[in-house]
């Protein structure tokens, strides 16, 4: 037998094999799906006559009984969710003359797989509003927003701040919202059914949600301690981190702003020293070398709180600061994986508590600093600590700080509020839902600035008494320091003087604590459902024990970034600039290409004309409604545009000046802020080599 002949029967060989599995497989899969539809149904029938409310909540939403009567009649129901579904021509049983489009076994497998993997659906609006605000109201509005106007011009930092929400904040919200309700998906699933090469981008901002909520747990994760302390600290009036008593290297230029001095009288370890007499000359009870140590050591320029003080050099060095974040957040972690292993319909009921407790304790501390400080000087604090610098808006990091700060307390850019709306009903007012949004954000940062920016002025207009009004600014900014650090530091300096004011700070504390766990436990609820949909294996375990199992990897997994994150004293500042801050601009312009420019803006507002069918008043016909030539021209140009300038304006801001000073910082730098563009590529790449 020649070579040629045994490799024409090799061949014919492989051909017959070929030809025998692929037949066995698809009596197989016949079969398999044969069984699949008897159990289905007749699940469907005994749990509908004993408990029909439990079954549906439990096993399948109405879309996996639509699917069984396709299966059964070959009829099109009404309440397809997505149109790229792959439909199979065949004839109706009951009609045989009329041609109807019939759903394949391919396309009821995948349904009834999406509708057991599927989030819960709210059950009125009421669930909806407040599991919304959860996320939007966030430590960010009440923060960050006071510490930006403190910094970049006061008032005047409402016109970068407002652009941002017109060009960049609003659009981004709408996009999300209405694909994520048209859709039901989450956002790694949701980028597949546009494009299997747009994966990279869905399973990017899984990875962007999961990286703001870390840096927002670590970030908050002293806030148990403070809280603790305060309430330790209830029967003293006034505890060591107000005084200036933490040895003679670090009380150098502490300033108590609780202790007036003369006229003549300097300040120096929270005593007063008589340096200067009535007549200008020197006070001869101290020598040359004290005087001239209380005369540095009360520079208005060098000036410290107690607080920051204790803040700063106290709880930070290793291996005391170690365990003090790494305790706090575990437990803040831990108590997140256990409202997650509960499920979303527990984290309804919960909501309701995370937004009405901060909010209440927000505006009754509001109402104590008026209280404390009097309305006139409360006005005066204010008024000094927003007043309008226009010429800070010449800078780019105003710019770039607002459109930040607005991407990332909206929660954009991130998946959550995908996630968020994939739960809602598939005919609900998405313009109504942007415009509560918006609104809520705005309210919630004027509040807090009602709140901060007074006991920042206050503080400062006691440090700086003698200060120009171009150095007062700058002043302040170096006195406000860190956002995330002004609970710790300005305001127990005003605060924790009495009892009645240690036990309020604590109960803010708390308030923040608990103002941190929505987009947790949102960013939580997204990877849950992104696994569900990724191994579907797990569906056929007990719903319990598969969610624990995800939420205890979660909890591993956050674990270990804190205790890699707390290794350096920039940590938090090189892990919040390179991961979250640079990639989001480009993530968000992905975004938009991906669901406007691939996806065709024409047939986004033909998809939205038919899901949101005609305005329910002439009220949301001014905003548009559904599509309108604000949300064309901003999806369309605008949002793209400045999303691409400001990803390249952050690298020219100064915030990277004092992180990448070497080369080994620089290739650090590089690798973090490449993690998000490679998973894209990765991706991409890998789908081509599969196609």
């Amino acid at each position: 037998m020649t070579i040629q002949e045994r490799k024409s029967i090799s061949l014919l060989g492989h051909l017959v094999l070929k030809a025998f599995v692929r037949q066995s497989l698809r009596w197989f899969r016949r079969s398999l799906f044969k069984r699949l539809c008897e159990f289905v149904q007749n699940e469907t029938t005994s749990s509908w006559n004993h408990n029909k409310s439990r079954f549906f909540s439990n096993y399948f939403d109405p879309s996996v009984i639509l699917a069984l009567s396709r299966c059964k009649t070959g009829k099109i129901g009404e309440l397809e969710r997505f149109e790229n579904a792959d439909m199979e021509s065949g004839d109706s049983g009951d009609s045989p003359d009329v041609h109807v489009p019939a759903i394949s076994a391919q396309r009821l497998t995948e349904t009834i797989l999406e509708a057991a993997a599927s989030t819960d659906r709210f059950r009125s609006l009421n669930d909806q509003v407040f599991v919304t605000l959860s996320v939007v109201i966030g430590v960010r509005d009440i923060l960050h927003f006071p510490a930006l106007c403190s910094k970049h011009g006061g008032v005047a930092f409402l016109i970068p701040y407002a652009f941002a929400i017109g060009t960049v904040g609003a659009p981004l919200v709408y996009l999300e919202s209405v694909f994520g309700q048209y859709t039901s998906l989450p956002p790694l699933q949701l980028f597949d059914r546009l494009g299997r090469a747009f994966s990279g981008i869905g399973l990017a901002t899984t990875m962007m949600a999961v990286m703001q909520v870390m840096l927002l747990g670590s970030s908050i994760a002293v806030s148990p301690m403070f809280g603790a302390k305060c309430l330790g600290s209830l029967h003293s009036a006034v505890g060591i981190w107000l005084r200036c008593s933490f040895g003679t290297r670090l009380n150098s230029h502490c300033y108590d702003i609780s202790i007036e001095c003369g006229r003549n009288e300097l300040q120096s370890n929270s005593r007063c020293y008589r340096v200067f007499n009535g007549d200008g000359s020197i006070n001869d009870e101290y020598t040359w070398e004290e005087i001239v140590q209380i005369i540095t050591n009360s520079s208005e320029a060098l000036r410290q709180l107690p607080t920051q003080i204790y803040a700063n050099e106290i709880l930070h060095p290793a291996p005391y600061s170690n365990d003090l974040v790494m305790s706090g957040a575990t437990f803040v972690n831990a108590l997140v994986a256990g409202i997650a292993m509960l499920g979303m319909r527990t984290y309804v009921k919960i909501a309701k508590f995370l937004v009405v407790f901060p909010v209440a304790i927000i505006v009754f501390l509001t109402g104590l600093i008026l209280r404390m400080i009097g309305f006139q000087r409360a006005l005066l604090s204010l008024a000094g600590a927003l007043a309008p610098h226009f010429g800070s808006l010449l800078t780019l990091r105003a710019w770039t700080d607002a459109i930040i700060h607005v991407m990332t307390s909206l929660c954009v850019a991130s998946g959550m509020m995908i996630v968020i709306s994939s739960m809602k009903k598939f005919n609900n007012n998405a313009i109504r839902d942007t415009v509560f949004i918006i609104s809520s954000d705005i309210l919630c940062s004027i509040l807090a600035c009602l709140l901060i920016p007074p006991v920042i002025g206050y503080t400062a207009s006691q440090m700086y008494t003698t200060s120009s009004s171009e150095s007062f600014m700058y002043k302040m900014s170096y006195l406000v320091g860190e956002w995330n650090q002004l609970p710790y530091t300005l305001l127990p300096s005003l605060f924790a003087r009495s009892g009645a004011g240690l036990g309020m700070l604590a109960v803010l504390y708390i308030a923040i604590f608990v103002m941190s766990l929505g987009p947790q436990v949102i960013a939580l609820e997204m990877i849950v459902l992104t696994v569900y949909r990724a191994f579907p294996d797990l569906l056929h375990m007990d719903e319990r024990i598969s969610r624990k199992f995800i939420c205890c990897a979660y909890l591993a997994a956050t674990f270990g970034y804190a205790y890699v994150a707390i290794s350096t004293k920039d940590s938090d500042l090189f892990w919040e600039t390179y991961y979250v801050v640079i990639p989001l601009p480009f993530l968000a312009l992905l975004e938009i290409i991906a669901m406007i420019h691939l996806y065709r803006m024409p047939r986004f507002i033909v998809n939205m004309k038919t899901m949101l069918g005609k305005p329910p008043s002439s009220l949301w016909s001014f905003f548009g409604y559904p599509v309108g030539w604000y949300w064309t021209a901003t999806l369309y140009v605008i949002t793209p545009l400045i999303c691409s300038i400001a990803g390249v304006l952050i690298f020219f801001d100064g915030r990277t000046a004092g992180i990448s000073t070497n080369w080994a910082s620089f290739l650090s730098a590089a690798g973090a802020a490449l993690i998000t563009p490679t998973i894209i590529v990765a991706v991409l790449v890998y789908r081509i080599i599969e196609v």
